[in-house]
């Protein structure tokens, strides 16, 4: 269109038109911030708290782990040596009743 007419009329129907175009873009995105930015961002957020909570949790069961086996390994050296001196005084004991005949 040509404004060197003085036709301001359609000139500012242009203007009003952009500027409705320009406002709904900006709502179109407010509403995508609003609706998915920040609910990715949310449930990102509740993510970081369930991982964080699994490691937590992993971390438990292998220190759990690792004393099971470290008091595994104390019953059976104690065995071990309960084992030990029992043979010890069973063959003093033979050796004693070997002795008197």
């Amino acid at each position: 269109f040509d404004l060197s007419s003085g036709n301001m009329t359609d000139a500012m129907s242009v203007v009003d038109e952009a500027s409705s175009q320009v406002l709904q873009a900006r709502s179109s995105l407010g509403a995508f911030e609003k609706y998915t930015i920040d609910s990715s961002k949310s449930l990102l957020d509740d993510m970081q708290v369930t991982v964080s909570s699994a490691v937590s949790s992993i971390g438990d069961a292998d220190m759990a782990e690792e004393s099971s086996q470290l008091l595994r390994a104390q019953i059976l050296v104690t065995t071990g040596i309960a084992s030990l001196l029992t043979a010890g005084q069973s063959r003093s004991m033979i050796s004693s009743l070997f002795e008197q005949f």
